[in-house]
């Protein structure tokens, strides 16, 4: 399966500061501009300098960061796994919170606890770009970053090649690629209740379409085995029409019974 093409974000939250630290290993510099175009220049308005892929310069010179701190937190459904890792990408704690308002305050307070730095100096990663852990981490002013699943898979490989899943080291592999390639994930950023709200609105409208139109071909399938004079009147087994008369009728012995006057009533 091909891999999905990477978004590239034009700009850095305005809560953060730019990145300042050196990226590519053994201090080489990468030169010249990768694949494709480039987004126009674009000034950053805290730091004045031309921001593209997250606010990261492009150029000759070299990519720094400010980060102090990297953490990778592999999600799940009733506990996370977090990993917190140096400049060196030496594991400095790991960490696993339940999926709960308690579980994200202790989370908060392990990452203030032991790292001592303000939150715009901790990178935090994840692979989901938004969420209850997202939107907790990004109020308190940590700079959060979001991986596609296909990259990570990459990274993985740099430390193991096992299939099975270890939620402890996908942590750690999130952790410290976003250490050492952080251009290649994308910088979120806090978003209005507004906008979460109508997200979450047109995505449950979506969802709800989908199941709409499962249930219409799984009672369209059921007709056509056992009532395929119902879809002579409707193909689709779509209309609502069908559906009052299928309660009137729900077989062909019932439809025999029906008067005109009956019908007439739908």
């Amino acid at each position: 399966m091909p891999t999905r093409p990477l978004p590239r974000s034009t700009d850095l939250c305005s809560a953060l500061p730019a990145p300042a630290l050196e990226l590519c290993p053994e201090g080489v510099v990468r030169e010249g501009k990768s694949r494709g175009e480039f987004a126009p220049s674009k000034k950053s308005a805290r730091t004045g300098l031309d921001v593209r892929h997250g606010g990261r310069e492009q150029g000759d010179e070299t990519l720094a960061q400010e980060f102090e701190f990297y953490v990778g937190i592999d999600l799940a459904t009733e506990k996370h796994q977090a990993c917190l890792v140096n400049r060196e990408g030496k594991v400095v704690a790991e960490l696993a919170f339940e999926h709960s308002g308690s579980g994200l305050i202790d989370f908060i307070r392990f990452l203030e606890k032991t790292t001592g730095v303000p939150g715009a100096r901790v990178g935090v990663a994840l692979e989901t770009p938004r969420g209850p852990v997202i939107e907790c981490v990004l109020e308190r002013g940590y700079a959060v970053f979001s991986l596609y699943p296909m990259p990570l898979d990459r990274f993985r490989d740099r430390h193991t090649v096992a299939g099975a899943k270890d939620d402890r080291r996908d942590a750690f592999v999130l952790a410290d690629s976003l250490r050492t390639d952080l251009a290649r994930f994308r910088p979120l950023q806090q978003e209005s209740a507004a906008l979460i709200r109508l997200r979450e609105l047109s995505r449950l409208e979506d969802d709800l379409t989908q199941d709409h139109n499962r249930l219409i071909n799984q009672l369209r399938e059921q007709l056509h085995r056992y009532f395929p004079q119902l879809l002579q009147l409707s193909s689709a087994a779509e209309d609502a029409w069908v559906w009052d008369l299928l309660e009137m009728a729900p077989n062909p012995e019932a439809a025999r019974k029906l008067t005109r006057s009956r019908i007439g009533q739908l």
